[in-house]
């Protein structure tokens, strides 16, 4: 093998070393749990021009407990990638939706390992002080936009 070919060979390990995605696999002794935020489904939601009343949301039933990513991009968490039991299986799904189909936000330790797996992989939640702090305050600021609300509303 030649300097230069040597040379790409390190190089290429060092990039992949650099960008390899974390998982809890690296972690299977260590990794018992997560900091999470987590919501429940709504139980009625307005739909269509008519604004008819629907239950729970398109993928979920009211009230089915989600297990939410932290901010993935700057919207405001205005949408918001999940991860629940769908409507129509027992397989948990991962989806991207309006954060005003969540309420009932809490800061929670998870220990499902697909959850886990899910939310490592995907650059979501870990067990770390930085997760639990910035929880904290996400939590604290969706509760106080909830308690806004009808002041912003009143004002249109």
């Amino acid at each position: 093998m030649t300097d230069i070919q040597l040379l790409v060979v390190i190089k290429m390990t060092w990039f992949k070393n650099i960008f390899k995605k974390m998982t809890s696999s690296n972690y299977e002794e260590t990794l018992d749990f997560i900091w999470c935020l987590i919501g429940n489904a709504v139980e009625e939601r307005e739909y269509g021009e008519e604004k008819e009343l629907k239950s729970g949301t398109k993928h979920f039933r009211p009230g089915a407990k989600l297990y939410c990513f932290p901010p993935l991009w700057g919207d405001g968490y205005e949408k918001i990638k999940v991860i629940g039991l769908p409507r129509k299986s027992k397989k948990k799904i991962t989806v991207v939706m309006k954060s005003n189909l969540v309420t009932n936000w809490r800061k929670q330790k998870v220990y499902d390992q697909y959850i886990i797996d899910t939310m490592i992989e995907n650059g979501g939640w870990d067990y770390s002080a930085d997760s639990h702090k910035r929880l904290d305050i996400l939590v604290d600021s969706l509760k106080k936009k909830i308690e806004l609300l009808p002041t912003l509303c009143k004002m249109h």
